[in-house]
């Protein structure tokens, strides 16, 4: 049994899509090896050591530091703890490499030691030449990188030990489908949410809202304003589960899109910029969903759905297919392999 120290920036209770990555890597490999999960405190209220079923969880008091200081007191907690690092077998991080710089020097004892998964870009614009430093240093100092997505090698020059596109847990049933639309994720610019409700209002379409963001307050008095059906249900854990009762999904992020296809619900996706076209693109699911850079174009695509339901039901079934098999099972897996390369 392999002692695994997976470092990334939350963990639960807080929920997003990587917390979910790591929590369903976490259930599965505990079977065969110890987890534990270093993460930040976000909230003061949690204990900053907690024992879950899958792992054993300490967080970094840093919920009433600044982003400044934060860094520092990051730094310091690994350092005062580094002994959890020289007894771990693997020590994996999730996006946070500068994380491990204290303790990096040990690495030259145990060159096997450390592995990287990079998840998802940051924000809506190219990455800056800093961010692309981060990237690369995080792929030569470690021992094996996961990228998620295809689109590492042209945007942070990035060679990738193995690609994946994330996994999903949710089976297909066969259950009637509203004629709505549903949107799940963070109400922002780059998940295309004021894009979707214009779309939305232009096809006279019910459109159910499950998320929270900077936006919300927008995005509440434009539906008001022009009278658009669009129900706001705020955050919800267990919205994914809701997908397969709708026949549009207004989403644009792999594990949505993913939990979309398990579905055979079609999935309408947005960018707004080059970076987020290539991340949806480049991927073995492009043509079994729509994408579109504006309101104009996903409101298009919605018309062209509905006129040729028949035409597109091969993209469905293609995109079930292929969603059913990337289950996190095999995520482990890859996981595994990676660490005994």
């Amino acid at each position: 049994m392999a002692k695994v120290i997976f470092l990334s920036r939350l963990y639960y209770p807080h929920v997003g899509g990587v917390e979910k990555h790591l929590k369903k890597l976490s259930v599965i490999l505990s079977k065969k090896h110890q987890i534990t999960i270093i993460t930040e405190q976000h909230d003061a209220s949690l204990p900053l050591v907690e024992n879950y079923p899958e792992a054993k969880v300490y967080r970094i008091p840093v919920s009433n530091c600044s982003e400044k200081a934060k860094k520092w007191a990051i730094w310091s907690w690994i350092w005062r703890n580094r002994n959890l690092f020289s007894e771990a077998d693997v020590v994996h991080i999730h996006d946070v490499f500068f994380w491990v710089l204290p303790v990096l020097p040990f690495k030259i004892l145990h060159p096997k030691r450390y592995f990287i998964t990079f998840h998802g870009y940051e924000g809506a614009n190219p990455p800056h030449l800093k961010q692309v430093i981060w990237h690369k240093l995080g792929e030569l100092l470690t021992s094996g990188n996961i990228c998620i997505g295809q689109f590492y090698s042209k945007w942070y020059f990035t060679k990738a030990d193995v690609v994946s596109f994330g996994a999903c847990d949710i089976p297909f049933k066969s259950v009637a489908k509203t004629n709505k639309a549903i949107f799940v994720g963070r109400l922002d610019h780059d998940t295309g949410i004021m894009e979707y409700l214009k779309a939305a209002k232009e096809l006279k379409l019910k459109l159910d809202v499950y998320g929270e963001g900077p936006l919300l307050t927008q995005a509440r008095e434009f539906v008001k304003v022009t009278k658009t059906e669009v129900v706001f249900h705020g955050f919800d854990p267990n919205a994914a589960e809701y997908i397969s009762k709708y026949k549009y999904a207004f989403i644009s992020r792999y594990l949505g899109i993913l939990e979309s296809l398990s579905s055979k619900t079609m999935v309408f996706a947005h960018y707004d910029s080059e970076i987020k076209y290539d991340y949806l693109s480049n991927s073995p699911f492009s043509d079994w969903i729509f994408i579109g850079k504006n309101s104009q174009e996903i409101a298009s695509s919605v018309l062209q759905y509905q006129k040729y339901p028949k035409r597109y039901q091969l993209s469905l079934d293609k995109g079930y297919n292929w969603a059913k098999e990337q289950t996190w099972a095999k995520l482990a897996q890859d996981y595994e392999n990676l660490w005994q390369k």
